[in-house]
């Protein structure tokens, strides 16, 4: 046992902690979630099996913990009660879409609400498994974010470059014009904000926390957007743009990799000047909304007269492989966000310490792509979806380990049994290797190794 979880279980102990509050805010429960002693001995603790054998794309645990939402490729949808004995799946709803549903997520502990890749937003009842509302206002893949601050609020971004919002208390029949009451921006108007042959293809969209006016999106672009929604409505779009978001290339930065791009952006829920956004076929970044610019770009250069803060990254990640992973697979992980997850292309998961940027802890899911991670709400655990219609779940179970990872970094005793942390150094380096090399040797490994790109991904 680490000193740090004993010192914890010494002052819970002592009454030193106040345990009757929530997890949120319990310091207790925040630090032995993410102490390395648990970290360190996560193993495959339970599988459960996708009905029809369909492929998950997305994960969701409930509020509580005690109920996980899962998508399918296929248009599926399944409520899952892993802790209660005999069978966990307790409900299935086939949506009348019938394609990949891409995010899905509690608006109540009986109502979920999800996007999917033909662009219809359908809400559900999960006791009746009935369709109370759809929001069919775009005809392109779309992915969605609930504001934490009023669950019936919804924001999605669409591959056709617009932005949406929802009350879901409302019922909305679009017409799809421009016009439509649902519509914040559309990145591909009149009004874009960048010259491009290539549309925009919106692919993210995450809300901050503390300042729900503060959205960030990404996707199809070497930047990331933060944009202030109280500018919308009086000014043009391009003027509500408040920062770009730049990778190690920086915002006029070129690469030879055309599968780099800026994919998936996501506030962190306890630090809200915090975001985070990959670059699909590179790497992962931490922000500072906050920070001053080190440049500025004119959008001038873009078809609009005003200049924009670039920010500059913080931290940066490396070493996992993840030309297709999308927003399902990479997050936060702990109950202050101490760590960066993410599932890859090549069936592995990488934590890292967000702090000091090292990988803490790596393991094997499977041969093929992971689809989604996501950390438990209250437990030490988390749910992982590989290609292979399996939800598998990760606990601290591991037996006591025969060495010390400290003396005997590499050796396979030093670690629990699903763990790959004794290969990390040449694991890494061979993934940066791949990385930084000729793209199609990248994608002849992912091939060979059963690991090309998930279907309802490619356009």
């Amino acid at each position: 046992m680490s000193s740090s979880l004993s010192q914890c279980l010494r002052q819970r102990q002592c009454n030193k902690y106040n345990t009757s509050r929530s997890n949120t805010f319990n310091k207790f429960s925040r630090q032995v979630y993410g102490d390395p002693f648990f970290l360190n001995r996560m193993v495959l603790d339970k599988s459960l099996k996708s009905p029809n054998n369909v492929s998950i794309s997305s994960l969701c645990w409930s509020a509580q913990g005690d109920s996980l939402i899962s998508g399918s490729r296929s248009g599926q949808l399944c409520l899952w009660h892993p802790f209660d004995g005999g069978l966990s799946l307790s409900t299935t709803i086939t949506t009348d879409e019938r394609s990949c549903i891409h995010t899905a997520n509690y608006i109540s502990n009986d109502r979920i609400v999800c996007g999917s890749e033909t662009g219809t937003i359908c809400i559900y009842d999960l006791n009746t498994s009935k369709l109370i509302d759809s929001y069919s206002c775009s005809r392109s893949s779309t992915r969605i974010e609930i504001n934490d601050n009023s669950q019936q609020e919804v924001l999605s971004c669409s591959e056709d470059g617009t932005i949406r919002h929802f009350d879901l208390r409302q019922h909305h029949v679009c017409d799809r014009s421009p016009q439509c009451s649902c519509m914040l921006f559309d990145l591909n108007s009149n009004h874009q904000l960048v010259s491009s042959i290539d549309p925009i293809r919106l692919q993210s969209v995450s809300i901050n926390p503390l300042v729900p006016s503060y959205l960030a999106v990404a996707g199809s672009q070497n930047y990331a957007y933060l944009h202030d929604r109280r500018m919308i409505s009086t000014r043009p779009v391009g003027q509500s743009l408040v920062k770009l978001f730049a990778n190690k290339n920086g915002i006029n930065g070129t690469t030879q990799n055309e599968l780099c791009y800026s994919n998936v952006c996501k506030f962190s829920k306890t630090h809200s000047d915090t975001l985070m956004i990959n670059w699909s076929d590179d790497d992962i970044y931490l922000f500072n909304i906050y920070d001053e610019s080190t440049a500025a770009t004119t959008l001038s250069q873009f078809g609009n007269e005003m200049d924009v803060d670039v920010v500059q990254y913080r931290y940066r990640y490396t070493g996992h492989l993840n030309p297709w992973v999308n927003g399902e697979c990479i997050g936060f992980y702990g109950l202050d966000d101490e760590y960066i997850i993410s599932g890859t292309d090549d069936g592995m998961v990488f934590i890292w310490n967000r702090r000091n940027e090292k990988v803490v802890q790596m393991f094997r899911v499977n041969q093929s792509p992971v689809n989604a991670v996501k950390g438990h709400p209250c437990l030490p655990m988390m749910a992982i979806a590989d290609s292979d219609s399996f939800i598998k779940l990760y606990t601290p179970r591991s037996e006591p380990l025969m060495t010390s990872s400290a003396t005997h970094p590499f050796a396979e005793t030093s670690y629990s049994t699903t763990s790959h942390m004794f290969e990390v150094d040449s694991l890494i380096k061979r993934n940066e290797q791949l990385k930084h090399g000729h793209p199609s040797h990248l994608v002849n490994y992912l091939i060979q190794n059963d690991s090309g790109p998930p279907p309802c991904y490619l356009q």
